[in-house]
């Protein structure tokens, strides 16, 4: 018996075994993947050269690797990946069971307390004329702002509370 299934292997057995079509299969395996629903590991062959770059301790760019790379890199082992596909009645998967795939902040939760201030900065930088633009006083802030993603993207979202603030003119 094979101990390790590569990613895309153990997707077409999802789809065969509980009748989803590729991308449902796909999004149902790799959200398990995600909860650490059952082992998993990386590729020894592939992962020596790529390891760094898709899997770095500290990632050296914003984004990280896209999910395909992960997914291409990932292997599951075989008998617990079994173990868990038994919890599913054959080819009766109606996607109710899928889980969300994208981790995401709660619903309810929000950074506009955290925000608040730094906009209240934002606009006295502005009205100083230590900075052109809203976005220009946003990325000289970027280290407090509290909240995951890129830094354009930390960014957008104050420079999007400041408007609603002030206006788009600032005013």
């Amino acid at each position: 018996m094979v101990e390790w299934l590569g990613f895309a292997e153990a997707c077409e057995i999802v789809q065969v075994k509980l009748g989803l079509n590729g991308a449902r299969a796909k999004a149902l395996l790799w959200g398990a993947v995600l909860r650490r629903d059952f082992s998993i590991g990386h590729s020894p062959t592939e992962v020596h050269d790529e390891e760094r770059r898709l899997f770095p301790s500290t990632s050296r760019t914003p984004q990280g690797p896209s999910d395909a790379d992960r997914q291409s890199l990932t292997i599951i082992h075989h008998q617990s990946f079994l173990d868990w596909l038994q919890g599913f009645p054959p080819g009766k998967a109606t996607g109710d069971e899928i889980p969300p795939v994208v981790p995401h902040r709660p619903k309810g939760t929000s950074y506009a307390a955290a925000d608040a201030p730094l906009v209240q900065e934002m606009h006295n930088l502005i009205s100083r004329g230590e900075y052109p633009s809203a976005r220009s006083a946003a990325m000289s802030l970027i280290a407090k702002i509290k909240g995951a993603g890129t830094p354009d993207s930390l960014a957008r979202r104050l420079v999007d509370r400041y408007k609603e603030t002030y206006g788009a003119n600032g005013e």
